[in-house]
C-alpha cells in the first residue's frame, strides 16, 4: 500500500466530532462568502452560525409544546 493509499484509508476511518464538523462548515462558508464579499469575516460567519442555531433550537423546542 502506498503512502497515498494509507492516507486515504486514514481519512476514511476518521470520524469528525460535532465541533470539528461545525468548524469545517464555518470555514467553508467563510471561504465562499469572503471570495464574493471581502467585508465578510470569520467573526461574521461565526455570529450568523450562532443565530441560525438559536433559531433552529427555538423552532424545535417551540414545536414540541
Amino acid at each position: 500500500m502506498t503512502t497515498l493509499e494509507q492516507l486515504i484509508q486514514v481519512a476514511r476511518d476518521t470520524k469528525m466530532t460535532d465541533c470539528q464538523r461545525e468548524q469545517q462548515r464555518q470555514s467553508f462558508a467563510f471561504g465562499n462568502t469572503h471570495f464574493e464579499n471581502e467585508t465578510i469575516t470569520r467573526e461574521t460567519v461565526s455570529r450568523a452560525s450562532q443565530i441560525l442555531k438559536e433559531q433552529q433550537d427555538a423552532a424545535k423546542f417551540g414545536s414540541q409544546q
